[in-house]
């Protein structure tokens, strides 16, 4: 049996709205949220980085959806791998969609973690009541789909668990042991994919060696950081081209 594909979001619930899109592939999609997110906002925010990929390790068994092909966005790709590190019997492969290998790309996470609780309560509120607004500054074009899910997107968590899951992977790459962890998931032997944006490609610190390393490098066209938002079905098909 062919195993499940797991998506693991970033700093807000990107992926909710995959669920109402269908998935070009054999396998199982499982949308699956982090502590503070969602479906588990009453779940303790966990101290690290390392404790949010327990947390979907203990989902995974509870579901009995492992070993898993798991798809991490942005700091959800960070927990990915922190999964396959800590729990490898769980992960079947890892799809990397431009997720943290350094300082330089948790930089939204950086400024998050700087701030006040009240600052990034009032940045949350912008965010939801100017949904025009982000969009445009993320270079998206205006849809009502997009405003739509943009909006889910932001009312799926409160503030302090976006600060939370930013403190963490800010903590994660600036330590001297996170490079070295990355580079021990792929040299284990677990198929790590990358994903990368085309307008977003040039920012994203992956290293060469590791990419050189990885199992395969897709770039997906006309689409940031957010292009599971901007081109969802282009982003799900590039997925599971991956995965098969």
């Amino acid at each position: 049996m062919s195993e499940p594909v797991v998506f693991i979001h970033g700093l807000y619930q990107g992926m909710g709205h995959l669920a109402d899109l269908p998935f070009p592939s054999s396998r199982k999609p499982i949308l699956l949220d982090l502590p503070g997110y969602r479906t588990q906002l009453e779940k303790a925010v966990p101290p690290d980085l390392a404790g949010y990929a327990d947390h979907v390790a203990s989902e995974l068994d509870r579901l009995g959806a492992s070993p898993a092909v798991v798809v991490g966005h942005s700091v959800g790709g960070a927990v990915a791998m922190l999964l396959a590190s800590n729990h490898r019997e769980r992960v079947a492969a890892v799809v990397n969609v431009e997720g943290n290998f350094r300082p330089a790309d948790a930089f939204w996470s950086t400024k998050i973690a700087a701030m006040t609780s009240e600052e990034a309560d009032a940045m949350l509120e912008e965010f939801k009541n100017d949904i025009d607004g982000w969009l445009t500054r993320q270079k998206i074009q205006i849809k009502p789909k997009r405003q739509e899910w943009a909006k889910r997107m932001f009312d799926a968590q409160p503030a302090r668990s976006v600060q939370a899951l930013a403190r963490a992977v800010v903590e994660a790459t600036a330590s001297p042991d996170y490079l070295p962890t990355m580079d021990g998931v792929i040299l284990s032997g677990v198929p790590v994919h990358l994903i990368a944006g085309e307008r977003s490609r040039a920012g994203w610190g992956v290293p060469d060696d590791f990419a050189r390393l990885a199992a395969s490098f897709s770039i997906q066209p006309k689409v940031g950081h957010m292009m599971q938002l901007e081109e969802p079905e282009a982003f799900l098909a590039l997925v599971a081209t991956r995965v098969g």
